[in-house]
């Protein structure tokens, strides 16, 4: 896909994006007098968690969160 074809895309999707919050996050990420993309404090909670999980062994593999996600779907 060329840099045109992506950047239609986007223009395409983000015209049909009314949440404020979805936007402003946008905003934050492609202008460049922004400063870099922060995390919130639920985000770095969920984060940490997710790496405590991975040293405890707490994952599964890309196979089986495949076909739980289609069974979570099917509902």
């Amino acid at each position: 896909m060329s840099a045109l074809e992506i950047k239609e895309k986007i223009q395409k999707r983000l015209a049909e994006i009314n949440d404020e919050t979805v936007l402003e996050d946008i905003y934050q990420m492609v202008c460049e007098d922004q400063e870099p993309y922060l995390l919130s404090t639920e985000q770095k909670a969920r984060i940490d968690l997710a790496k405590k999980e991975i040293k405890e062994g707490k994952v599964i593999s890309n196979e089986e969160a495949t076909r739980q996600a289609k069974e979570w779907l099917k509902k």
